[in-house]
């Protein structure tokens, strides 16, 4: 098994049995005192006032001497929830050059609306779009409605599930098509201190018409607030293609520092 797989797999184990452990330390405290939740910051969240809530991510890097490379992120996230509706969007985006010829150009973006109708069970409706030229992706755009759970759902720890169909058009290798998918996404975020908050994500789908088209995306992701709004972003993004445009591999791999306004 090569290197980078080995990785991505640990952090996918470790951020999964991180989930399971905070769904298991939550029911322990909530079996042994029914003000167990509430006392720490876990019980029902109060209802939100409607404000967008988000950060915007801008990281660099660069590099002179007996290599010369630089890389460019720019992303941004932005959330809002009122009552039992709830609205987010993410998009990001790299480009970098190595001695003079460029070698990353890839974007992704998120768009989700969720309705909260029986809580902790939601539906949702998402579009996701993404490109990466150096994948030979020329696009890959997913509609999915889906049925989703909260383990928890607070302004200090959200955990949830879902799944439903999706429907697949993307032009990889230069070769169209259009397929039915099966699409499962898990995500946590955990605000453990009043300035720093961890933030999970796993991603799957899996062709209806080909069991071995799949892909896995994996994201970890912690955020520090420094001064006010102002901080810093650290991120583990890895997507595995199980069938990537020839000559592609199927592992892609990015670690992100970037500096960040939390709106």
């Amino acid at each position: 098994m090569k290197p980078a797989e080995i990785l991505a797999r640990t952090v996918l184990y470790l951020t999964v049995l991180i989930c399971f452990a905070l769904h298991g330390v939550g029911h322990a405290f909530a079996a042994d005192s029914p003000d167990a939740l509430q006392s720490l910051d876990l019980g029902k969240t109060e209802e939100s006032k409607g404000d967008w809530v988000g950060s915007v991510g801008l990281g660099f890097s660069m590099n002179k001497g007996n290599s010369d490379t630089s890389l460019v992120s720019l992303g941004g996230d932005l959330e809002k929830v009122e009552g039992s509706d709830q609205w987010r969007f993410k998009a990001n985006g790299q480009y970098g050059e190595s001695d003079g010829t460029k070698d990353t150009q890839d974007a992704e973006g998120e768009a989700q609306y969720r309705n909260l109708f029986a809580p902790p069970w939601y539906a949702s409706v998402e579009v996701t779009g993404e490109h990466d030229e150096f994948a030979d992706l020329d696009y890959r755009f997913a509609g999915t409605p889906a049925l989703g759970y909260y383990f928890f759902d607070t302004d200090q720890l959200r955990l949830s599930l879902e799944a439903g169909p999706s429907f697949i058009v993307e032009k990889q290798g230069g070769e169209k098509e259009q397929y039915p998918a099966a699409t499962t996404v898990e995500r946590l975020r955990w605000q453990f201190s009043k300035n720093s908050a961890l933030t999970q994500s796993f991603r799957a789908f899996v062709s209806l018409e080909d069991g071995e088209d799949s892909v896995i995306k994996n994201s970890l992701g912690l955020d520090v607030k420094m001064i006010t709004n102002v901080g810093i972003g650290l991120s583990f993004e890895h997507t595995y293609d199980n069938q990537p445009a020839e000559g592609a591999d199927r592992n892609d791999i990015a670690l992100i520092t970037a500096f960040k306004v939390f709106l």
